[in-house]
């Protein structure tokens, strides 16, 4: 009918493969338990394609603050009673970066595009997505340097564990400015509670 359809898709999609479900420890086989769930190794490399070809256009976090001991259900629940989903907001720019720039297969400019300015346009919100006169002042202080382990003892997630558990990853996201007010320096938030503002949003353009 000549709709417009766009397609996203996600971290732990572009990071992992099924052999995450062969593993003997249950408790890490169902950090894994997503919808859909994971696929070959080179179905997550024809992602890459996709997006780096454009295919695809967004990358989402698809969070779900599950924790294991209650939505998971760990030790042993029955497997249609877990929760599918795992957390991701706060990994989101690090694994994207790690895999995808630092990991040779999309430009850094491709990662700003999928992360900011065409989600931002896709959901009408004129005010985000690039760095211009009369938009709001949103800017990530990303160290692209950066060497890291990625543990759940050092995220702010109501989650009690990532999937992501021990990956060692490049980049690091220093400080966060929203709206031109510093609410995360050095990796912890500094910001007021309550400054969130509600956003109008306007047609996709």
């Amino acid at each position: 009918r000549g709709w417009p359809v766009y397609a996203e898709t996600c971290p732990h999609y572009l990071t992992f493969d099924h052999g995450r479900y062969e593993g003997d420890d249950e408790a890490e086989v169902i950090k894994s338990v997503i919808s859909p769930p994971l696929r070959s190794e080179a179905d997550r490399e024809s992602l890459w394609l996709g997006l780096r070809a454009g295919g695809l256009d967004t990358i989402a976090s698809d969070h779900v603050p599950d924790r294991l001991s209650v939505e998971k259900q760990v030790p042993a629940p029955p497997f249609p009673q877990i929760s599918n989903g795992a957390p991701g907001i706060e990994t989101l720019l690090g694994v994207s970066y790690a895999m995808g720039v630092a990991g040779g297969r999309i430009s850094i400019e491709r990662l700003v595009d999928l992360l900011a300015t065409t989600p931002a346009r896709l959901f009408g919100m004129p005010a985000k997505g690039a760095i211009e006169v009369a938009r709001d002042a949103d800017l990530v202080i990303f160290d692209p340097n950066a060497i890291r382990p990625l543990r759940q003892a050092d995220l702010h997630h109501t989650s009690d564990f990532t999937p992501y558990e021990g990956m060692t990853v490049r980049g690091a996201v220093r400080s966060v400015l929203l709206r031109g007010e510093l609410i995360v320096r050095d990796g912890e938030f500094t910001g007021r509670r309550g400054g969130g503002r509600f956003l109008e949003r306007a047609l996709a353009s």
